[in-house]
């Protein structure tokens, strides 16, 4: 994770420094590659995308994040592997 310095300088004129992180910014298509990773990497089924324990955690993590089906995975994975 990358920071960011912030500045404040309090009412009594004290400076202090803060670490901040750095704006994040999600991507579906970053995501969608991770799963394809994950999938072959630790052999998982591609119906693993569809159970649903994955999905409350996709849930969990990023609530917008559109869940590709197994058959999009297969696709995914056979893509990478051409």
């Amino acid at each position: 994770m990358d920071f960011e310095v912030e500045t404040i300088v309090n009412e009594d004129g004290d400076v202090q420094t803060f670490h901040v992180p750095k704006s994040y910014e999600f991507s579906h298509e970053t995501a969608r590659k991770e799963i394809e990773k994950m999938v072959i990497v630790d052999e998982l089924p591609f119906l693993h995308v569809e159970c649903s324990r994955f999905r409350d955690f996709c849930e969990i993590m990023r609530p917008k994040f559109v869940i590709p089906s197994r058959a999009t995975v297969t696709r995914d994975c056979y893509a990478l592997f051409t």
